[in-house]
This record gives C-alpha cells, sequence and structure tokens, in this order.
C-alpha cells in the first residue's frame, strides 16, 4: 500500500471518529444519552492531535512513533478497554448496543491502519 493511500484510511477513521463525536455532543445538547462514555469534546481534542500526527508522514521515524502511540490509544482504548467493559458491564455508558458496535468497529477501523503505520509496511 502506498503512503498516500494509508494516510487517506487514516483520514477517514479521524472523519469518522469526529462524526461519532458530534453526534454524541448533539445528543448531550438535546438532553439525551451520550453514544458512548467518552467525553465527546476531550476526545474530539485527542483526535485533532491524532490528525496532526498524520502531518508527520514525511519525517518517517516520527510518524511510526507517533503512530505507535496511536495504536496504544486507540487500540487499549477504544477496542480493548470497551470490549472488556463490554463483557463485564454489558453496553453501560453507551445509548444502546448499536453505538457500543458502531465505536468499537470505528476504532478497530483506525487501529488496523495505524498498525499498517506503525510496521513500516507501506511504499512511500
Amino acid at each position: 500500500m502506498k503512503l498516500a493511500t494509508l494516510l487517506k484510511y487514516q483520514f477517514i477513521f479521524f472523519m469518522m471518529a469526529i462524526i461519532y463525536l458530534i453526534l454524541s455532543y448533539i445528543n448531550i445538547l438535546n438532553d439525551e444519552p451520550s453514544l458512548s462514555p467518552a467525553n465527546p469534546l476531550a476526545s474530539g481534542a485527542l483526535l485533532c492531535l491524532y490528525a496532526s500526527f498524520l502531518l508527520t508522514s514525511h519525517y518517517e521515524k516520527l510518524y511510526r512513533i507517533l503512530m505507535f502511540a496511536s495504536v496504544v490509544g486507540f487500540g487499549y482504548g477504544g477496542v480493548i478497554y470497551n470490549l472488556v467493559s463490554f463483557y463485564q458491564h454489558g453496553t453501560d455508558g453507551f445509548s444502546s448496543s448499536t453505538s457500543f458496535f458502531i465505536a468499537v468497529t470505528i476504532n478497530l477501523y483506525g487501529t488496523f491502519f495505524n498498525v499498517i503505520a506503525t510496521s513500516g509496511r507501506y511504499k512511500r
């Protein structure tokens, strides 16, 4: 896979996650339950930081280090933590099982492409 293609997939992850958080925030503003237990504003800020990491792709070592940090963050917090929590408490904190599934799927998608970036399995 070319780096440009990988960056497109990573940007798609960013956009999917931001849209999910915007919808969650809209729910909160309308006195409805948040889509997930994640704070939409804090999580949105972290996602913007992630998007800035993508801008480092011209500096391969730095990019790969930052993508490793992203794998740890999204892989643990967005996938593993949510799955363990699901097996312990069900979908508590999520507005529905659908919002849980969507959140985990988005983070799994992002983690997959961040692993590719971390491993360097792309062509410049």
